[in-house]
């Protein structure tokens, strides 16, 4: 299975742009990316489209196809773990960045802004923070304009070496 670094930090802190400044660094360099994001709310499926019937209906897992991309709803009790992410986005990835999933045990990116406040606490898998603010961490810190910085790390920890 692909290696998983997860992007995690208080709301509005930026998670979101990081992954969208992050990913586009790691295709250039020739690498597959998949990306996972936990949310409080699900806007796919609403109530009255085709896809919400379907489960509705009882169908136990939904994949709703287009020409461009493929969806899959599968209901569950709980948050899905990591893992069972993973196992579902298959192999194919050379890594997975997930928004979200501090609780979980894969290595962590923190995203911090003065504005939306401190560090968080009681991280575990914390390898690096992205921050402009002074803030004090033994992770390895990187400023908002370090990305290509950030990805170095991320290629020469998680992805070499792993073969493709």
């Amino acid at each position: 299975m692909p290696p998983v670094v997860c992007i995690v930090g208080r709301s509005h802190s930026g998670k979101t742009t990081l992954v969208e400044r992050l990913v586009p660094e790691l295709k250039s360099r020739g690498y597959r990316v998949a990306t996972a994001k936990h949310a409080q709310e699900a806007q796919m499926d609403r109530r009255g489209t085709d896809s919400w019937r379907h489960i509705e209906a009882g169908s136990e897992a939904m994949v709703l196809t287009t020409d461009e991309r493929l969806f899959m709803i599968k209901p569950v009790t709980g948050v899905p773990g990591l893992d069972e992410i993973v196992r579902l986005l298959g192999e194919e990835y050379d890594i997975v960045v997930a928004e979200g999933f501090k609780g979980q045990s894969a290595p962590k990116i923190e995203v911090q802004r003065n504005e939306t406040g401190p560090l968080l606490s009681d991280l575990k898998g914390l390898f690096a923070v992205v921050s402009d603010d002074a803030v004090e961490t033994k992770a390895r810190k990187f400023s908002w304009s370090d990305i290509k910085e950030l990805a170095d790390l991320i290629e020469e920890r998680f992805i070499r070496g792993r073969g493709r």
